[in-house]
């Protein structure tokens, strides 16, 4: 039984830290959240990885977003290349399955530039929720392969990051903690059973 939770341990440790080093093309990360009258601003921001490009139609969208204010009318971005949707499913690449709840919006932004080659800064985003508290769910995002032998093929991308649920919190964990999250359980469970020999 130690050894099959030692495993586990092992594997999502393995798995968190390839996460952080697998190939994506868009990638939002949640930077902060801070008050906005009665409401809170999240704000992301947006990379583009360096063997991918953005096509006019490309996209990313987070999922389940609780607590929208105000609709589209709600977000923002800095980069006036992008328009944003509301949909409370999709939009979501052909090639990945996303968790999506039909009852929750979802934030959807479309690139509607000419060709951008990566690596490049998106911007930021920003949209407004009733609540502060905060949970992991799905993103997704689809560009354009731009190097080798698959150079013109659509990149499909999935991950997870930080959106609204319903609540207050009093405290929002740093990015950073977020992702650490995993490894610290690793790093506890190895502890936890070199102690028990």
């Amino acid at each position: 039984m130690r050894s099959m939770s030692t495993r586990l341990l092992l594997t999502l440790g393995l798995a968190a830290i390839g996460a952080a080093t697998a190939h994506a093309d868009i990638i939002p990360v949640f930077q902060s959240v801070s008050p906005s009258g009665s409401n809170f601003a999240w704000t992301y921001t947006a990379d583009l990885t360096n063997d991918a490009r953005l096509e006019n139609g490309n996209f990313f969208t987070i999922y389940d977003f609780t607590g929208l204010v105000g609709g589209a009318a709600g977000v923002t971005h800095s980069n006036p290349n992008w328009t944003v949707q509301v949909n409370n499913t999709g939009m979501t690449p052909p090639t990945v399955i996303a968790s999506d709840d039909a009852t929750i919006p979802n934030l959807t932004f479309v690139w509607n530039g000419t060709t951008l080659n990566g690596p490049a800064n998106l911007g930021t985003f920003t949209a407004i929720s009733n609540s502060n508290a905060q949970k992991l769910d799905d993103f997704t995002s689809r560009t354009i392969k731009n190097v080798g032998a698959a150079a013109g093929t659509p990149i499909d991308n999935i991950g997870k990051d930080a959106i609204p649920t319903p609540g207050t919190a009093s405290a929002i964990p740093l990015p950073g903690a977020v992702a650490m999250f995993p490894l610290g359980v690793l790093a506890a469970g190895l502890v936890s059973r070199r102690f028990r020999r």
